[in-house]
Order: C-alpha cells, then structure tokens, then sequence
C-alpha cells in the first residue's frame, strides 16, 4: 500500500501528467481507506475549480492578492 507521501505525490503528478493504471489503482484504494489523504485530495480538487474561475492568468498561489488568499483560507477553514 502507499504511503501518504506517495499519495500527495501522487495527486501532484496526476495534475500535470497522465497516471499508469497500477498507480491509478493504488491511489484510489489509498483514499478509500484514508480520510486525511481524502481530505487533502478534495482540497486539491477545490483549489483547481478556484483557480479556474479567477480572473487572468495566475499559475501559483504565490501571485495570488492577500484578499484571494484570505478567501481561499477561510473557505479551506468551513
């Protein structure tokens, strides 16, 4: 089984790249069992649908406004 470092990495990877299919196996079997990396897992599909609907072309969360960041951080917070 994966540890949750490979998990986040993981997660990580499938963003910019195409996962092989034991490793799409191990990772959803992973987060059927562990709520932590289930959680960190729907914080990551969150961020992308926010980043999507922010205005221009921003590609990290160091470009983001303090006013973004404390919107982000408050609904992560719910």
């Amino acid at each position: 089984m994966l540890s949750c470092k490979q998990v986040t990495e993981l997660l990580s990877k499938a963003e910019v790249s195409s996962l092989s299919f034991f490793e799409k196996i191990s990772l959803k079997m992973h987060l059927m069992m562990c709520k932590v990396c289930k959680q960190f897992s729907l914080q990551m599909i969150f961020l992308k649908k926010v980043f999507k609907l922010l205005p221009g072309k921003i590609q990290t969360v160091e470009e983001l406004s303090p006013e973004v960041k404390s919107k982000i951080k408050q609904e992560l917070l719910k």
